[in-house]
């Protein structure tokens, strides 16, 4: 997704986030605009020009002991498993690679039975690749679990 929702170069990316955390009167403006003891959230995924700074204000309250980012995203295509682990080992954005916790997607997938590894939803799909770099910025150094989510029943969300 990078050159279509974010910027494909390193540098120009950098400064489009910065912007968002620092500069945009939409943005936090450098504070943290949320509780430090939050457990998730939710957080738009449309290009950065258009929801950057509003995605900024949840990013700026993370705190760089995160470890592990469990990413739920929306697969806008419905191909595919209706709960789909990507298969890959890390995923990339032009600030580097972020690894995928391979352990804590066994442990999911042994417990959730209609949670399967399936590349088709992420394959195309930007909802989970356009957090990385925001994520990037804050926490430096992680591992998340991408999880694209289609067409589940009231059941299944519970």
């Amino acid at each position: 997704m990078a050159g279509s929702f974010y910027p494909a170069e390193a540098g120009e990316l950098k400064k489009l986030l910065e912007e968002c955390f620092f500069a945009s009167p939409l943005g936090p403006q450098g504070k943290k605009s949320i509780s430090p003891s939050f457990l998730g959230g939710m957080v738009p995924h449309a290009g950065y020009i258009y929801s950057g700074p509003c995605a900024a204000h949840f990013y700026s309250g993370l705190q760089r002991e995160i470890g592990s980012v469990i990413l739920l995203g929306v697969d806008h295509r419905g191909m595919g498993a209706k709960a789909a682990l990507s298969p890959a080992d890390c995923w990339e954005t032009p600030l580097g690679r972020v690894q995928v916790d391979r352990e804590l997607a066994g442990l999911l997938e042994s417990e959730v039975g209609f949670l399967k590894r399936d590349e088709r939803p992420h394959r195309h799909e930007h909802s989970i690749e356009v957090q990385l770099p925001f994520l990037q910025t804050v926490l430096g150094d992680f591992t998340f679990l991408p999880i694209s989510l289609s067409h589940l029943s009231e059941e299944e969300c519970r």
